[in-house]
């Protein structure tokens, strides 16, 4: 089942707090853009982004 924006909208408020500040907010404004399988890709690197991985 695809992932819908008001999912991953979720997903990002729930995670945001996490990281904080600029940073937090530039990730969630471009994992809200994206849809399909390209959403599925960007949720997957989101504890890459919070862990610091590069």
């Amino acid at each position: 089942m695809p992932i819908t924006n008001h999912q991953l909208r979720d997903f990002q408020i729930k995670k945001r707090p996490i990281v904080g500040g600029a940073e937090g907010a530039e990730g969630a404004e471009g994992a809200e853009g994206a849809e399909g399988a390209e959403g599925v890709r960007q949720v997957q690197n989101w504890d890459d982004l919070f862990l610091g991985v590069p």
